[in-house]
C-alpha cells in the first residue's frame, strides 16, 4: 500500500489488487479500451461512467472482474484493520 498526506487531518491510502488476484494485463487493457469507446459512443458522463464501466468489465470478462474486485475488497478490509490497530496504539 502507498500513502500520501493530503492535509493535516487526512491521508490518501492506495492499496493494489493482490498479485495473485490480478486480471491478465492484456485482457484489462482490451476491456478498458472497449469501455472507453462505449462511453464515448453512448455519451456516458458523470456519475453514469463507473456503473457503465463495471457492467462492461463484468460482461466482457465473463465475471473475472467481479472476482478481482472481491479480492480487492478483502485486501482493503485487511488494510483498514491494520490501520485501525496502528491508530489505536497511539
Amino acid at each position: 500500500a502507498a500513502h500520501s498526506r493530503i492535509s493535516s487531518s487526512g491521508m490518501l491510502l492506495a492499496n493494489p489488487v493482490p498479485a495473485d488476484a490480478e486480471m491478465d494485463h492484456e485482457l484489462h487493457e482490451r476491456l478498458l479500451r472497449e469501455a472507453m469507446t462505449l462511453l464515448h459512443d453512448r455519451s456516458v458522463q458523470g456519475s453514469d461512467v463507473t456503473p457503465a464501466m463495471l457492467e462492461h468489465f463484468h460482461r466482457a470478462s465473463e465475471g473475472v472482474s467481479v472476482r478481482v474486485n472481491e479480492a480487492l475488497v478483502l485486501a482493503n478490509a485487511r488494510l483498514a484493520a491494520q490501520v485501525a490497530v496502528a491508530l489505536a496504539g497511539h
